[in-house]
């Protein structure tokens, strides 16, 4: 593709994310009040596992020298979901997990629509 074509592929997109996040956004509401639940064990033991495999990625993109790969759309939504388990329920919680929500469709997506012009 050439740059051209990306570059206005990529400014059409943005205008139209744009407009519909300006439009969405009107229509948004957070609970005031927060429900704290007591804490369960399944919970922890939840958070201590996926801890230890994301850590183990970690581990992984330093040894091979790919920590840009972190940035993933992938890892952004493990790390919101870790930031779930640990975090206090309250409105911020809330929020990083309803972004969640929508993030999730994103590995189906991929393998769906793999990206392949770059693949010698």
């Amino acid at each position: 593709i050439s740059v051209k074509q990306r570059v206005i592929e990529t400014v059409i997109s943005c205008a139209a994310a744009g407009l519909i996040l300006c439009r969405a956004i009107k229509h948004l509401t957070l609970p005031k009040n927060s429900i704290f639940l007591p804490d369960p064990i399944g919970k922890r033991i939840l958070l201590v596992v996926h801890c230890l495999t994301f850590d183990i990625e970690l581990g992984f993109k330093f040894a091979t020298n790919r920590m840009i790969c972190i940035l993933n759309p992938c890892h952004i939504v493990t790390m919101m979901q870790i930031f779930c388990l640990a975090a206090p329920s309250g409105r911020l919680t809330t929020t990083v997990f309803r972004l969640h929500l929508h993030m999730l469709t994103g590995a189906h997506m991929a393998i769906l629509f793999p990206l392949i012009n770059t693949r010698l």
